[in-house]
């Protein structure tokens, strides 16, 4: 009796975890398809939800205009215990991970306004070209986001957005030549 009420449980959490990381992967796949489909003409339009849910949901008020209080927000926002407030602060019946397409447009639009990105088509969706002299540096803040939040490591969405800004340790003539 014991014996099966034990291998009850012990296939029970097997089976909701194997059912949670199908729902993870679906969740994963559904985004990534919604980030080869995004438009640039969404971008604004999601980097403003951004600001406007994280000032609301969670205490964290952000502007394109203040990169480092905008980058030391959305590191205690993403890499803290709201990650999972976050996915459903802009959650959709269709795109559970929709939060990887806002917080990526802003991350995108702060890159923009503070490094002199811009947006380009590539066949995976949009990516950043930052110039520096002959280099051209291509970022993707959708994918940067959605790989931060699966295997990221606390600092580095922060990190990632202090070097793509940094002109004074990184300047032009101190990146690779492009081919």
């Amino acid at each position: 009796m014991v014996l099966g009420l034990a291998f009850s449980l012990v296939l029970t959490a097997i089976l909701v975890l194997v059912m949670g990381l199908a729902h993870m992967r679906r969740s994963q796949e559904v985004v990534t398809e919604c980030i080869a489909a995004i438009e640039e003409s969404e971008v604004v339009v999601l980097a403003n939800e951004c600001m406007r849910v994280f000032g609301q949901t969670f205490g964290e008020p952000i502007s394109l205009d203040e990169f480092d209080g905008a980058t030391d927000a959305l590191e205690r926002v993403v890499n803290s215990s709201r990650a999972q407030s976050l996915k459903q602060a802009f959650a959709t019946e269709e795109v559970y991970w929709r939060f990887v397409l806002v917080v990526g447009a802003f991350v995108g639009e702060l890159l923009c306004r503070h490094a002199g990105a811009r947006w380009v088509h590539e066949p995976g969706g949009l990516a950043l070209t930052i110039v520096r002299g002959d280099a051209t540096l291509t970022l993707h803040p959708f994918e940067k986001v959605l790989k931060h939040v699966l295997s990221g490591d606390p600092g580095d969405l922060r990190t990632y957005l202090r070097l793509a800004v940094d002109r004074e340790h990184f300047p032009p003539d101190s990146l690779p030549q492009a081919a």
